[in-house]
């Protein structure tokens, strides 16, 4: 899942917040998988840090629709 969320990020999401460098760190899934919590790392001042999370916070429903598509999971979690 860590390694989905990053490729859509840096390919299919095309936000001008999210033009940094943001690594995916780790992702948590609870027992059920309908929750993850997803760790990100993004190099640069706080302004560009802030803007990343929000550029990423926005694309969230995108990103679990896309994570439908490519993951065969019964349930896609929130993100």
């Amino acid at each position: 899942m860590r390694q989905e969320i990053s490729l859509l990020l840096s390919r299919e999401i095309k936000d001008p917040r999210l033009n940094g460098v943001i690594s995916i760190t780790k992702v948590e899934t609870t027992s059920d998988l309908r929750n993850a919590r997803v760790y990100v790392s993004v190099l640069g001042e706080q302004d560009a840090k802030d803007a990343a999370l929000e550029g990423i916070q926005s694309a969230a429903t995108f990103l679990r629709r896309s994570l439908r598509d490519r993951l065969k999971l019964r349930y896609v979690p929130f993100l």
